[in-house]
């Protein structure tokens, strides 16, 4: 059986499946959507952490 989950995203963060550390670019936050670097990943656990951070302007996902 398959289910459909839907998110609501009000910040960038790690709850976005879109969301990943790039472990060649020194783990620095992408988007796979945009196929580019979002954040710099500094100390953060980027993985882990749900600090609040702004959605870019560039992001594709559909605004509600």
């Amino acid at each position: 059986m398959v289910k459909l989950a839907e998110l609501s995203i009000y910040y960038c963060n790690s709850k976005c499946p879109h969301f990943y550390h790039k472990f060649s670019d020194c783990e620095n936050i992408w988007c796979n959507k945009l196929d580019a670097k979002v954040y710099d990943a500094g100390n953060a656990d980027v993985l882990f952490d749900f600090r609040s951070r702004p959605i870019p302007k560039e992001c594709p996902l559909e605004d509600i």
